[in-house]
C-alpha cells in the first residue's frame, strides 16, 4: 500500500529530514493522521462526538426524517451507519477509521500527478489538527478522485465521483461548471453531456430516498433534508473578510447575497481564463482544471460568511497536487495553525469569562484572521498564475521550471517518477530539488554533496559515486 522507503536519502540533509525523507510520504501521512486521532482521543474537541451527544445518536434516529441535519446526505448517511453501535466509542472510532482511510486514499491518488508535492499535505499541521474535526477528509479524497477522473478524460467516472463530493461536501459543486466549459472548449460536447448527466442522476439517486415526502398535498422536499440549505442560509457571521465591514452593520441577507455574487463573478473570471488559454494554446495546454478548481474553491472560502478551521484541508490538498514551492505552502500550513490555536485559545478564553477575552480578541484573534484571509488570497492568486502559466507552457511543468518543487523530490521521497538525473545524489537537479538553489550555488552544494569531508567514509566502505 505504500511507497518502498529508500535505501539511501542524499546526503548533506539532517538526520530527521533523512529519516523522515526514508519513510515517505504515505507512511508520514499516516503518521500524522494518527497524531490526530489520539488528539481528539485525550479530549481535543470533534463535531463528531458533539452531533453525537447533540442529537442523541445512541436512539439510532434516522437523518433528515427524525430530526434535521445541517449536512448532506452521505455524511447523514455515515453518522445512522456509524450510530448503530449504540455508543459513542465505536461510533467515534469507526467514523475516524473512514476519515483516516480517506486521508490514505488522498496520498495514494495524488501520486498519480505529475509535478505533485505531496509533502507539502503530509507534514501540514492541518492533517492532526482536522482529519477527525469534522468530515472534510471524505469530501477532499472524493474530489481529488475527481481531478484524477477528468485528468484521464474519463467523464462518466467524474461525474459519479464529482456527485458523491457534492453530496459529502458541497463545495465540490464549483468544479462542474469549469470541467463541462472545459469540455466545451475542447469540442467535446459528448463527454460535457456526459459529466452532466451523470452526475444529475447520482445525485438524485443520492437524494431521493430522504429528500421526497408524499403528503396530503402530493410529493413535497421533506422538511429535514432542507434543513441543510436552510441552515447555511440562516447562519451567522464568523469571523472572517466579512468582519472588516462591521462598522457598515451589512445583515445576513445582505452578506449572502454579495457572497453569492462574489462567487459567480470568480467563475466567470476564470472561465473567461480558461477560454483565453485554450485558444491561444489548443492542444498543447495541459490539465488547466487543477489549478483552476484550486483557485475557485480558494475564492469561495474567501468570500464566504464562515471559514470552519477543516477547510483549510482542502486547500492544502489542492495546493499539494498543483505542485505548491514548498516553502508557499509551509508559509500557509503554518498561518493557517496558528489561527487555529488562536481561536481555540479565544474560545477557551470566553467559556471560563476570563477578562482577557476581549484584548485577545481584538490583538491577537483578529489580526491573526486577517493574516489567514491574505494566505488564502495569495494561494488563490497562485493558482490563478499557475492556470495560466502551465497553459502557456503546454502543461509541461519542466519549461515552467516547478519541477524541482514537486516532481524531482519524489526520487528520494518515494512519490512520482523524475528526470533521472535527478535521482544521482548530489547531481545538480537534485540539489535544486532540494535547496531550491540554482545556478553556481547549485553547483557547489552538488560538489559538497558528491565529495565527503576528509576522514569520512561511507558505512561499508567506499565513496559516494561521482
Amino acid at each position: 500500500m505504500f511507497p518502498a522507503p529508500l535505501s539511501r536519502a542524499p546526503r548533506g540533509r539532517p538526520r530527521l529530514i533523512a529519516m523522515i525523507a526514508r519513510w515517505g510520504s504515505a507512511r508520514v501521512t499516516l503518521l500524522m493522521l494518527l497524531l490526530g486521532l489520539v488528539l481528539r482521543i485525550r479530549g481535543a474537541y470533534s463535531d463528531i462526538t458533539q452531533l453525537y451527544f447533540r442529537d442523541a445518536l445512541w436512539r439510532h434516529p434516522l437523518p433528515y426524517v427524525d430530526y434535521p441535519l445541517e449536512y448532506p446526505v452521505l455524511v447523514g448517511g455515515l453518522v445512522w451507519l456509524a450510530g448503530s453501535f449504540h455508543h459513542v466509542v465505536p461510533y467515534f472510532c469507526v467514523t475516524a477509521a473512514l476519515l483516516i482511510g480517506a486521508g490514505l486514499l488522498t496520498v495514494r491518488l495524488g501520486a498519480q500527478f505529475a509535478g505533485a508535492n505531496l509533502w507539502v499535505f503530509a507534514l501540514a499541521p492541518a492533517l492532526p489538527l482536522y482529519v477527525v474535526l469534522n468530515w472534510d477528509m471524505l469530501g477532499v479524497a472524493l474530489t481529488v478522485a475527481t481531478l484524477l477522473a477528468l485528468r484521464r478524460d474519463r467523464d462518466g467516472l467524474a461525474g459519479l465521483l464529482l456527485a458523491l463530493a457534492v453530496w459529502t461536501k458541497f463545495f465540490p459543486l464549483v468544479i462542474l461548471p469549469l470541467a463541462v466549459w472545459d469540455r466545451l472548449l475542447r469540442r467535446r460536447p459528448r463527454d460535457a453531456g456526459r459529466l452532466v448527466g451523470v452526475f444529475s442522476l447520482v445525485g438524485v439517486a443520492v437524494n431521493a430516498t430522504v429528500a421526497l415526502v408524499h403528503g396530503p398535498d402530493g410529493w413535497a422536499l421533506r422538511a429535514g433534508w432542507l434543513h441543510f440549505f436552510r441552515f447555511n442560509r440562516d447562519r451567522p457571521l464568523e469571523l472572517n473578510v466579512w468582519n472588516l465591514l462591521a462598522r457598515w452593520g451589512p445583515t445576513t441577507a445582505q452578506i449572502n447575497a454579495a457572497s453569492a455574487l462574489l462567487l459567480v463573478l470568480g467563475l466567470v473570471v476564470l472561465a473567461l481564463l480558461l477560454a483565453v488559454v485554450r485558444r491561444r494554446d489548443g492542444a498543447r495546454a495541459g490539465d488547466l482544471l487543477l489549478p483552476a478548481t484550486l483557485a475557485a474553491l480558494g475564492w469561495w472560502f474567501f468570500v464566504n460568511k464562515v471559514y470552519s478551521p477543516q477547510y483549510s484541508l482542502w486547500l492544502i490538498a489542492l495546493l499539494a497536487l498543483a505542485g505548491v514551492p514548498a516553502r508557499l505552502g509551509a508559509a500557509f500550513a503554518g498561518i493557517d495553525a496558528g489561527y487555529y490555536v488562536a481561536s481555540f485559545i479565544a474560545l477557551r478564553l470566553g467559556l471560563q469569562g476570563r477578562p482577557a477575552t476581549g484584548w485577545w480578541l481584538d490583538r491577537v484573534l483578529l489580526p491573526a484572521m486577517v493574516l489567514r484571509e491574505a494566505a488564502i488570497l495569495v494561494m488563490i492568486l497562485w493558482g490563478v498564475r499557475r492556470l495560466y502559466d502551465g497553459a502557456a507552457n503546454g502543461g509541461d511543468p519542466a519549461r515552467r521550471g516547478h519541477t524541482a518543487a514537486g516532481a524531482a523530490l519524489p526520487v528520494y521521497w518515494g512519490n512520482v517518477p523524475t528526470p533521472p538525473s535527478a535521482g544521482i545524489p548530489g547531481s545538480r537537479e537534485a540539489v535544486a530539488a532540494v535547496t531550491g538553489r540554482r545556478g553556481a550555488s547549485a553547483d557547489r552544494s552538488a560538489h559538497r554533496a558528491r565529495v565527503p569531508r576528509r576522514g569520512h567514509r561511507r558505512r561499508g566502505g567506499g565513496y559516494p559515486p561521482p
